[in-house]
């Protein structure tokens, strides 16, 4: 099975990696809607320089309205 990453989230990981932010963690947490969960080792204010589109912002997460993939920000 091939794993896919919606547009909205795959955006955000590019514009992560421009800024040198790596993931610190990928995982699809549901099969069936294909819902992937991302963790990022940031102070989540990095989250109001990013262009996102198609995708809510709750707390320190952003949620793409597509898939429902959440993308958590924490600093360590």
């Amino acid at each position: 099975m091939k794993r896919y990453i919606c547009d909205v989230m795959q955006d955000i990981i590019n514009q992560l990696k421009e800024k040198n932010i790596p993931l610190a963690e990928c995982r699809m947490s549901d099969y069936h809607f294909h819902e992937f969960y991302f963790r990022v080792n940031a102070d989540p204010e990095i989250i109001k320089i990013l262009q996102i589109y198609n995708a809510k912002i709750v707390d320190n997460s952003i949620y793409c309205d597509c898939h429902w993939n959440k993308m958590e920000f924490k600093k360590d």
